[in-house]
């Protein structure tokens, strides 16, 4: 299985400033295969920066946290909790 082809529905979970996003999108095999990003931030300011950081149209950027994401059980096909 081609890892990069499970991605349709990414979630990413404490989506900070986007720098991980960023970087994410700007590999070829991830970008072409995600279809609808959810990036979910409990800080307002973090996401201000994130959304004037990224402009993408497959991106919805929410307030949540870790437990309480907002998004439908089953929904996503890739989970991301990441540092960078």
């Amino acid at each position: 299985m081609d890892l990069y082809s499970i991605a349709d529905n990414s979630l990413r979970i404490g989506a900070g400033t986007g720098l991980f996003t960023k970087a994410l999108l700007a590999d070829p095999a991830w970008a072409k295969n995600i279809k609808a990003y959810v990036a979910v931030e409990p800080s307002e300011g973090m996401r201000e920066t994130f959304s004037q950081t990224i402009q993408d149209d497959r991106i919805c950027l929410q307030d949540g946290t870790f437990q309480n994401t907002k998004v439908e059980d089953g929904w996503a096909d890739l989970v991301v909790i990441a540092q960078v």
